[in-house]
């Protein structure tokens, strides 16, 4: 077998209703007090939706009780497992209503999801996170859908590649530019290495826009898309082979 391992990229669902508290307990205490900040149930229960599914994933690979799990950051603020554990590159995203957890092997990992159309705008960090194409690309779409569509499609690849970097969304993403290609994001930086060790892969539903940036020498196969119910927290996951 040639090739690195798959990517396998879980995706989950959260009911507006859901009952967080029999998944709570696999938080730890931090995090636990982090999701206690959100104001918006919807985005609470995605936080802690998010974590758990992580944990779930993680603890199945390495053979460990989900909430034996530790964690710190890189400068940045990149999550990382702490030393003790085995090394998994991973990355998770929440938005109002859907999570997405990524888990890799010798690849640096960014993932974002972002539900279509947004509940509230993107925030101080969109209008600099362009470069001119970009923003040229999304004026000049007329109709109100599609160019929210473009500009979701655009932010979710930024991000996933902040995420990817480790740097954040602060870290010059006017620098790197991406553009349609015929089956996946066409991608262009002036400061990150050769756009070899980049793979790049996106999906759009009604609902969300989804992205996935990953950056190593050696680069996996494919990436698994596994679209899951919330009975994925109480069952073991499927994994790529």
């Amino acid at each position: 077998m040639t090739g690195a391992a798959a990517i396998d990229l879980y995706v989950m669902p959260v009911a507006p209703e859901a009952d967080p508290r029999g998944i709570l307990p696999l938080l730890d205490h931090a995090e636990q007090k982090r999701a206690a900040r959100y104001r918006r149930v919807q985005d609470r229960l995605s936080y802690i939706a998010a974590h758990a599914l992580l944990r779930v994933m993680l603890g199945h690979r390495l053979g460990v009780e989900p909430p034996a799990l530790r964690f710190s950051s890189r400068p940045g603020g990149k999550p990382v497992l702490e030393s003790g554990f085995e090394t998994i590159p991973f990355s998770l995203s929440h938005s109002a209503g859907v999570v997405a957890v990524a888990l890799g092997c010798d690849v640096e990992l960014g993932v974002d999801i972002e539900v279509s159309p947004r509940p509230r705008p993107a925030g101080r960090y969109a209008a600099s996170a362009f470069c001119p194409d970009e923003t040229a690309m999304i004026h000049g779409v007329v109709e109100d859908v599609a160019r929210e569509r473009l500009f979701l499609q655009f932010w979710t690849l930024k991000e996933a590649f902040a995420k990817a970097t480790g740097r954040g969304l602060s870290g010059g993403l006017d620098r790197v530019s991406f553009a349609a290609g015929p089956d996946r994001p066409v991608f262009h930086s002036a400061d990150d290495g050769p756009t070899s060790e980049w793979k790049f892969a996106q999906w759009s539903t009604t609902d969300h826009v989804l992205a996935l940036a990953a950056r190593g020498r050696d680069m996996p196969r494919a990436v698994q898309l596994h679209v899951l119910d919330e009975d994925a927290l109480r069952s073991a996951p499927p994994a790529s082979r």
